[in-house]
């Protein structure tokens, strides 16, 4: 297989440099993302312990805290806004999956692949904006997060289910929070408030 991605790497590298310089981009964040401990098992387990949190707090307490944070008012606790809607986003996308299962167009195949690459965008997003809090991660997961909203959006008016509209429009608001919170971060970060985070 090693040998196969070398090949591989060596004709893109021969058809497109600049891709192949993305490539290199993308394999250089990754490596500096695991010495700095993305892939240690540690910090998985605070992040699934974060996942059941809200759902601890109960229904009127989580309600309070959406409603709460919904309004996007100043002088919040950006970091608690940012993981909460961060957690609601991938349990979001479990019930659309369990939806979408009950629905006759729906692919389990399908849907359980979007839940699982929804957990590793969220335990991403976690460890990049709290975890080990990095300008150029954030500004990468920043927009990367605005280009998923933003399908999120288009798809409100470009499907033709009324169920999968509304979905998408819930997700689109969802998601279109996160991306607001994860931006007071980064601001957070470039005004200065958190510049030693980066020396971690």
């Amino acid at each position: 297989m090693a040998e196969a991605a070398a090949r591989a790497y060596i004709w893109i590298a021969h058809q497109s440099p600049w891709v192949a310089s993305r490539i290199d981009d993308t394999v250089a964040i990754a490596s500096e993302m695991e010495r700095r401990g993305c892939t240690n098992h540690l910090n998985f387990n605070d992040f699934n312990t974060s996942l059941l949190r809200p759902l601890m707090q109960g229904l009127p307490g989580l309600v309070r805290s959406v409603r709460a944070t919904a309004t996007c008012r100043p002088n919040q606790d950006i970091i608690a806004a940012f993981e909460m809607w961060n957690v609601l986003c991938f349990w979001l996308a479990v019930a659309i999956m369990l939806l979408n299962l009950l629905l006759p167009f729906g692919g389990a195949l399908g849907d359980l692949i979007g839940v699982t690459f929804r957990y590793l965008a969220a335990y991403t997003l976690h460890f990049a904006f709290v975890r080990v809090p990095t300008r150029r991660w954030m500004l990468i997961a920043l927009i990367l997060l605005a280009l998923y909203t933003s399908m999120c959006i288009l798809a409100v008016f470009t499907v033709l289910f009324l169920v999968t509209a509304v979905t998408s429009f819930v997700s689109a608001t969802a998601n279109g929070l996160l991306l607001f919170y994860s931006y007071q971060i980064y601001m957070s970060l470039e005004d200065g408030a958190g510049a030693t985070m980066d020396m971690l």
